[in-house]
Formats: structure tokens, sequence, C-alpha cells
């Protein structure tokens, strides 16, 4: 058997089924390519692109990939260093995983990447470089930032005065160097009960609780130390310490803290009243040295004191008090104290316990006099003088305003601490060693839609994509051996079955060396995309703004040097000056000047005013280099610095040559408006508001009113009002409507009839036209003129009018009647004919064209219009009469499709004879022997050119006869009356007649 034959070969089916597979294989390659959010690419050894997707285009700031593989892949890194570092790295393993390194991106900024390389070396080929880049610059810069906040903490708490200790599992995992002071020992590491006397220590190991109901709450218990039984206030919060949950107690010696500053206090109280005593001992003279130097050691105090009488009113008063509440002595002094507490009850209550004890120590809020409230350590106590009579309350405080600022800080910076892993925008979690999930942050659960309940319920394998749970578990285990493992890649698996991209990385929290949990940080990478794109598609939005050239951008240094400009700048400076602006960053070169120096010095002082700090708007107004006009309106603005000084000058400007154009226009229009409203000799012109009061005249408005009417106006006078009175039909006169119309937006043109001061009838057209403003009517534009000698004449021409359309109707009418003599002549002369058919005939058709004639005229008598005849009314009652004549008891029906035509007598009677003629053949030739028939009448105009029709659906034409040019006297008159209309006459003939008459009609 031939191998080659059939047996040996593959089956169609199957060579179809591998090409389907391998296109399903290649889609579903080149959708994972496409929609991966890495950047897969393929290069020469030489850095030439041999394949890549559009989002290895994306992560370096090109458009596609088709922009990328124009360039050479050397080009993406930052420096030759890089590049070689990678490639020998590579060459010796044949392939990278997780290899971080610098590229560069199109702009030039510095890509934090993973790359995933392997080297492809074909037996029968180059070898090129395949891999996967992701783009981990925003995670770079999270964990600065992350790092930084930490120290931050970190150096807050070693300095400050109470004492911190952070506590897991009952031991102190942290002192600050406060602690370690206040119990004289290292800590780290020893029981916390210890740290406390023994009834003490359930109430310790409690609060050493994480989660417990106090934390957070600010609320101190008050324990004591195992050490020397020393009282202090424990405070309690929740804390992470190395990634594991943990309790900060915060350790406060209040009573310490409180008894130094009365010491301190009392000490200086002590010192001043011992000072006063003895100058009190010794001579007059030295008594007022003794004021003087205690008013100067009172003055010089840095702490505030105050004095007061028995009544509460204010005695004594220090710069230093003076200072902090912001009231000068003259204005103090004499006053209430209770007017310097923020809250009346804190004043009761010092005062309460002044009469009770003597003395007051404490903390208490003050006012200043702009309203600030701010907080202070006040030691106050009662005077008395020798005799023991009361004198007043003395008192000096100090401002801990920042003191409790500083506390309020450090529980800002421990709130901040514990919501770092709450608040932070990346995904943190923590797992158990049997896969169950501990602690997750509230991005974790937004990212993945778990509530905190059903996050408790979760297991590693509910939330790891099962393509990539195997990979994940293999890294798990691993951390959890305490290895170190690389950084990870996977997708999260949400409630609602969306996935979630995430890179990061974990590592394992051991207590007393035994893993306990994993900590892990991921980036949600899935939309990191989105964000550089919009920022790009930002960059290019400033970057055509301020390119366009529609309007001008540029800026200068304080030497007023070009530093930069748009093409509208550059555009403007070469069509004004006929020369391009420089550039000029650098410090050293001298400004270099385009225009002349009167241009320069001009500028110079519009500079110096913004240089100054002020923004400034000016316009130019110049002759460019075709020497046209070119105006521009300019605004240059000042730019600051951190430190508030002008640093540079930010110039916009736009052309405005046509705007100006357009004012200078407008002015001048104005000014030839107002000559005209003022210099108008026979036109009244005047303006009134909505309520018809007048707001402007005109002279002529005034001489006319006053002279014609017996009126004379002001401005604000109601003009309707007044003229009503003037008017023929008083109120009654529709021109007051008029007016009304015209507040509704509606322009109106009217004539009114006036009662003069003679009593004569005076007549004026009036022109109103509404004034709008912002799309309201806010005034009337009225404009008139005496018409009165018009409408004289116009009465008397009406009058010879009517008299000349009686007699024309009168001679339409004798017309009308001397036709119908005739026609009645002839229908007599037929009595004498002797029965002559032939004779008979021609009477009849005689008499018929003479009625046609009569049907015309009698029309015009009837209207009033003699100018036309109205062609559908007339051919209606013509055709109707002219069949009914023929007496066919209704076997010839007649149709009629007629529209209105006017048309003047001299085309009107020749219509009338055709339809005579045509109407009078197809009666008597189209149906004989007396068969059913139908003649219809079509009447039509389009453009101004008559359509007339006749046809019937009878015998036709005999054969052999050309309606043209045979036929009998009829026809002959039909074509001689068509010739005469300048029409044509088309005539068919088959299953009956139909001829079409066109003409142009007269107007």
């Amino acid at each position: 058997m031939d191998p080659l034959n059939n047996d040996s070969q593959v089956p169609s089916t199957n060579v179809d089924d591998l090409a389907r597979a391998y296109a399903d294989l290649k889609r579903d390659y080149d959708k994972f390519v496409g929609s991966s959010p890495a950047g897969i690419f393929r290069t020469s050894m030489e850095g030439r692109f041999l394949e890549c997707n559009d989002s290895m285009a994306r992560i370096f700031g090109y458009s596609d990939r088709a922009e990328l593989m124009g360039i050479s892949a050397i080009e993406l890194y930052a420096s030759l260093a890089e590049r070689e570092r990678l490639i020998n790295a590579l060459l010796t393993e044949k392939k990278l995983i997780n290899f971080e390194i610098t590229l560069k991106h199109q702009n030039g900024r510095a890509i934090e990447v993973i790359v995933n390389l392997f080297l492809e070396e074909p037996d029968d080929g180059p070898t090129t470089i395949q891999g996967s880049i992701i783009d981990i610059t925003a995670m770079r810069q999270a964990e600065i930032e992350q790092a930084a906040l930490t120290s931050s903490y970190r150096s807050l708490v070693e300095h400050m005065r109470d004492g911190v200790l952070v506590v897991s599992v009952g031991r102190v995992m942290y002192a600050n160097p406060a602690a370690e002071h206040m119990l004289g020992e290292r800590l780290r590491g020893k029981e916390v009960a210890l740290i406390f006397v023994e009834a003490d220590r359930p109430t310790v190991l409690e609060l050493s609780v994480p989660g417990h109901p106090a934390h957070g709450r600010n609320q101190p218990r008050l324990v004591h130390l195992a050490k020397d039984g020393r009282a202090i206030n424990l405070f309690a919060a929740y804390a992470i310490h190395e990634g594991a949950t943990a309790v900060q107690l915060t350790l406060q010696d209040e009573e310490e803290r409180q008894k130094l500053l009365r010491l301190r206090l009392t000490e200086e109280m002590n010192n001043v009243l011992r000072e006063e005593i003895n100058e009190h001992r010794r001579t007059q003279e030295a008594l007022r040295r003794s004021k003087r130097f205690a008013r100067g050691l009172v003055d010089s105090s840095l702490d505030m004191i105050m004095a007061a009488d028995p009544t509460g009113v204010i005695t004594e008063y220090n710069p230093a008090a003076s200072l902090h509440f912001g009231y000068e002595p003259e204005e103090i002094l004499g006053t209430k104290t209770i007017m310097l507490y923020a809250d009346p009850k804190e004043f009761e209550h010092v005062q309460k316990e002044l009469d009770t004890y003597g003395t007051f120590t404490g903390e208490i809020r003050n006012v200043s006099k702009t309203g600030k409230v701010f907080t202070s350590f006040l030691a106050a106590s009662r005077i008395h003088d020798e005799s023991g009579e009361f004198l007043g309350v003395m008192g000096v405080s100090r401002d801990i305003t920042r003191m409790k600022l500083d506390q309020d800080a450090l529980r800002t910076s421990e709130e901040r601490y514990r919501d770092l892993f709450e608040n932070a925008t990346d995904l943190i979690q923590s797992i158990e060693p049997d896969g169950r999930i501990q602690y997750v942050n509230n991005a974790w659960r937004r990212a993945l839609d778990y509530t905190e309940d059903e996050v408790a319920k979760l297991r590693l394998e509910d939330i790891i994509h099962p393509d990539h749970l195997a990979a994940y578990m293999d890294r798990f285990q691993r951390a959890m051996a305490g290895n170190e493992v690389e950084r990870i890649h996977t997708v999260f698996v949400g409630k609602k079955g969306n996935s979630v991209h995430v890179e990061g990385t974990t590592n394992v929290r051991s207590v007393d060396g035994r893993p306990i949990a994993s900590r892990s940080i991921f980036t949600d990478i899935t939309h990191v995309h989105l964000a550089r794109e919009q920022l790009q598609q930002q960059e290019a939005k400033m970057r055509a703004l301020f390119e366009s050239s529609e309007h001008m951008f540029w800026t200068v240094d304080t030497q007023i040097k070009i530093t930069s400009c748009n093409v509208g700048y550059r555009n403007m400076i070469e069509r004004l000056h006929g020369r391009t602006p420089e550039v000029n960053l650098d410090p050293n070169k001298p400004r270099a000047k385009f225009a002349t120096p009167e241009y320069h010095d001009l500028w110079e002082e519009k500079y110096a005013i913004a240089l100054s700090g002020k923004p400034i708007r000016f316009e130019t107004d110049l002759v460019d280099q075709q020497h046209e006009r070119v105006c521009n309106e300019i605004f240059l603005s000042p730019v600051f610095d951190v430190e508030g000084k002008v640093t540079a000058v930010f110039g916009i400007g736009h052309e405005i040559t046509e705007q100006i154009r357009a004012e200078d226009l407008v002015r001048h229009q104005a000014s030839r408006l107002k000559a005209i409203f003022e210099n108008a000799a026979n036109v009244m012109i005047w303006t009134l508001d909505r309520k018809f009061k007048i707001t402007s005249f005109n002279d002529h408005f005034l001489r006319t009113t006053e002279r014609n009417l017996g009126l004379k106006f002001n401005q604000g006078d109601d003009f309707v009002g007044r003229m009503q009175v003037k008017l023929a039909k008083g109120k009654g006169d529709p021109s007051v409507g008029n007016y009304k119309a015209a507040l509704h937006g509606k322009p109106q043109q009217f004539e009114s009839e006036l009662v003069g001061t003679n009593g004569q009838p005076v007549w004026v057209e009036t022109f109103l036209n509404p004034i709008m403003t912002n799309g309201k009517v806010t005034e009337l534009s009225c404009m008139a003129y005496g018409i009165t000698d018009r409408k004289m004449a116009e009465q008397r021409l009406l009058q010879s009018l009517t008299e000349k359309e009686v007699l024309l109707k009168e001679v339409h009418h004798r017309v009308k009647n001397n036709l119908q003599v005739i026609s009645s002549i002839l229908s007599l002369q037929t009595a004498y004919v002797d029965g002559d058919e032939r004779i008979l005939e021609l009477l009849r058709v005689s008499r018929d064209r003479i009625r046609t004639m009569s049907f015309i005229h009698e029309s015009l008598y009837q209207n009033k219009d003699f100018s036309s005849v109205d062609m559908a009314d007339y051919i209606d009652g013509f055709s109707r009469n002219l069949v009914m004549s023929y007496s066919l008891n209704g076997k010839v029906v007649l149709e009629q499709e007629l529209q209105k035509v006017h048309l003047v007598l001299d085309q009107a009677i020749p219509c009338g004879l055709i339809l005579n003629e045509l109407i009078s053949n197809a009666v008597k030739h189209a149906f004989p022997d007396g068969r059913n028939g139908k003649v219809k009448i079509d009447l039509a105009m389009d453009k101004e050119v008559v359509e007339l029709s006749v046809s019937d659906n009878g015998v036709g034409l005999p054969e052999g006869l050309n309606a043209l040019h045979d036929g009998n006297l009829g026809l002959e008159l039909v074509r001689t009356l068509v010739e005469q209309l300048d029409g044509t006459l088309k005539v068919t003939s088959g299953a009956g007649v139909s001829y079409l008459i066109t003409f142009g009609r007269i107007k």
C-alpha cells in the first residue's frame, strides 16, 4: 500500500478541530495579554521591541503599543548601569523572578518596577528577552510615608513626660524613657502586673487585655506602684505593636505634677508678700522705692498677676496679664474679675474655695478680649492686714494651653496610630496558621464587600481566586515556616464574585519564637492605570491650554526676563515687532529686548506693579507690521513663593481689537442716535416706563403736543392717562390696548384720532417698540408723526373710489345685460330658421359663446373686486349650465377639481371661450348613440403657471384627425385663443380625449 495514499492523510475533521482550537487558544492569549494590567513584552538583546501590550505603553506614559515599539527599550532605563545590572543578572540566572529595578517614564520621572524575565535561546534563531513589568512606584511611596509616620510617633512618645508602656500577653513589649525613669528600672519583658501593688494587679491585667471596653474612653484608673506605693492615673488604649494587637498603658503622676506647680507658685507668692512686708517697715521714701520695685517685679513677671478688692473689682493687673487677656490696664482696672472667666460656674467654684479654705490652686478656663478661650493654672489666696481685716484676693496664674495642646496632640497621635491600619488605603490582613482570618482592616472589607461578622467566618480558600490558590498557599506555608517570601501578586475574590488584583508583602508574627499569624499588606492595583490616565489627560489639557494660540501666556522673572511663553504670545510679538521673543532661563544672561525703548519702558512700569505684589489689568493699542490696528487686554499676576515673596509674574492676554472697534462704533452710533433724537424736526420721539410714565422726549414732541393738543408734558407724567381725554373715542379707543400689548414684547403700529385745541380732528400714526433688558420689557420706545393731511386725502380718495366702483359696477351690469339681449335675440332667431339643423347649431354655438362672456361680467358685477375673476367659482357655475343646456338627462357626468385661481379680465374671457368650445365638443361628439360618459375639468396653478385641463372618457378623436391643425371652427378658435394667452396646447387621444392648456398668469 502506498504510504502517501489516504491511509496516511489526516482527516479534514481533525484539521478543522486543530485550527479552531488554535484560534481559540490565540484569542484567549490575545485577550489575556491585552487586558492584563502588567506590561508584557519581548525584545532583542540589542533592545529592539519585538512585541508588547498596551499596558506596557501606559506604564511608561506612551499612548499605545505602536508608539512604544517605535523606540529602543534602552531608552526606558534610568541609567546604563541599571540596564547592565539587569542584563548581567539575566545572563547569569537565565531567569529573573520579582527583580526590582528603576526605569524611566516618558516625562523623565523615575518608575520603580518589578520584572519577571527569562532568556529564550533557540537553536535556530537569535536570543530574545521575554517577560512582564508591574509598576510599584505608588507602593514604594506609601512604604516611605508609613515609615516616616512611625518614626514621628516614636519620637513623640520617647520625649513625652508621662510614662508609656506597650503590653502584649501580660508582658511589657516597649517602655519609653519617662516610664523607666518613673520606676527606676528597665521594663522590657517584665510582667506588667508586677509593676503595681497586689491589690491593683487584677485591674491592670484586665485593662491589658485587647478589646476591653475602657480602651479609647480616656478614663483613668487610680492604681499604685509596687515600688513606692505612689498613686498614679492609669490610661489604657488599644494599640498595634510589630503587627500584633497590644494595649498601650499611660502612667501619669498627676499629684506630683500638681504639687510642683503649687510649690512653685506658692514660693513666688511668698517672695512677693515678704518683699511687701519689708518695704512697709522702712521710711516713706523707702516705701515709694519699694512700691516701684514691686511694680517692676510684677510688671516683669512672666506669670499673670492680678489682685481684686473684697467686692471682686480688679485693682492690680500686670503686663503679662495684659499680654494674655488683650486688655489695656485702663480697660480692665475697676471691672469685675468674673469677666475673665470663660465659664461663670468656674468663677463660683473658685470663690467658694477661697471663702472656705482661703486659697485656691487648680486649672481654670479664661477668656481674652477677642473671645479666645485658654487654660491657665491659678494660685489665689485671700489677703488680710495685720488686724485680720479682709483686703481682697491676690492671684498668680500661668497659661498652660500649650501643655494641654501637647497632651491632646499626644492623644491624637495615639489615635492616628491606632487608626493607621483601619484608615489605610492598602488592604491589611492577619491570617492564623490554620488559614482562619484573624484581622482585616476597613480597606480590605470595602474592597471585598464583606461585613465584619462575615469576615470572622472566612478562610483563605474562600477569598483567594482558585487559579491563584495553590501558589498563594505555597508562599503562606513558607512564610509561616520562617522563610523569606518574595513579593506576592495574587487575585482576591469579593463577596459578589468580583476579582480584586493585589500585590504586596507578607511576613510572620511570632511569640516566644512560635509563629502565631501572618501579616500582609496588599495594594489594590485593579484601577492603578485609571489614575495614571487621568493624570495624563489633565497634563494634556493644561499643555493644550498653555499652548493655545487663542490666548497669550507667558512668565517673567524679577529681572523681567521671559522664562516661558506659548505660541499665542510668540505669534503676537512677531506680528507687532517682527521679532521672536527669547526665553531666557540663564540667571547670568541679560534680558533680550525685541521692541522700541518706549514700549519696554511702558511694560517695565506695569511689571513693577505686579512685582510689588499687586495684580494689574490694562489694555494696549498698537499697530502691527502690516500697519493694522491691534488691541490687547493684559492681566499681570504676581507669583509668590512659600514665604510670600514675589518670584515671578504670570501674564495672560488676548486680542480685543474687534471689541474695541465695536465699542468705538457703539459710541459713534450712540452720538448719532442722540443727535437724531434731539434734532428730529418732524417726528415726535418719547419713552415710557412700565407704568406709562414719560422717561424722555425730544423737542418736537414737546412743541407738537402743546401747540396741537394744549398739553404740556414733563418727565414722570402719566402719558396714557393724560392722553385719554384727547382721544376721539375716549377710554374706549383701542390705542390704550396697543400700549398695553407693547408691554408684552410685541411691537405696535396704529393710527389715532385726537381732538385738537380748536376742536378739529388731529390724526397721528404711532410706532411702539419694546425695550428689552435681560429678556424683560423695561421701557417702550415711542415715535409718532402727524398724518391729518394724509387722512383727509384718504377720505377724499375713498369717496372718489366709491363713486368709481359704483360706476364700474354699472358698466359691467350693462355689458352683461347687452350680452343677454344678444343671446335672447339669437334664441328668438332660431324660431325663424325653418328647421335647418346646421343654422340652428350655429345659432346655439354663438349663443353659448356670448353667454360665456356674459357669465364673466356677471361675476365681476357681483364681486367687489373688479380687477380679477375667481375662475374656480366661474368655471363651476358656467360648466354646469352649459352641460344642462344640452339636456343630456344625466347620462354625462361632470367632474371638477378646481383650485382657487384669480385671472384678469383679459385672460378670463379667452379661458371661458376655450372651455365653452371644449366642453361643447365633448358633450356633442364624445358620447354618440346616447351612451353614458364623464367630462372632467381640472384647474391648478404652480408658481404662477396656470394649468387648465378638459378630458372625457368617450370615443376619442376620429382616426387621422390632428386636433392641433385640423378640425372645425371651434378647435380653430381654441388654438387662436391659446395663442392669445401666450400658452401651449397639448392634446392626448385614446380612450377619450384630453386637452391641456398651460399659460403664465398676469398679476
